[in-house]
């Protein structure tokens, strides 16, 4: 049965009534048409990994600082209560 594949449009005689691909070449370059190449997956989830991992960077020098202006705010409040404490025994 005489069949037009499904990428290049050229005619080929199928022994499958399944095939859409004339050739595994055909088959293979429509996959990567569909969804990129697996280099250029790679390369993406490379990125996509730094980007997250500069993001993660990013939010956890935000937390640190978060973290000693609370150890500041604390300090200053002990400091205050022990000055206070001090007054009182005296």
């Amino acid at each position: 049965m005489l069949m037009t594949c499904a990428h290049c449009g050229r005619e080929f005689s199928a022994t499958n009534l399944n095939r859409k691909y004339c050739c595994n070449s055909c088959n293979v370059l429509a996959s990567y048409a569909r969804n990129g190449r697996p280099a250029e997956r790679a390369e993406a989830r490379k990125r996509f990994a730094a980007d997250a991992k500069k993001l993660g960077a990013a939010r956890l020098a935000e937390a640190k600082k978060q973290i000693a202006t609370e150890a500041k705010k604390l300090a200053t409040v002990r400091k205050k209560a022990i000055t206070t404490k001090d007054l009182l025994l005296t």
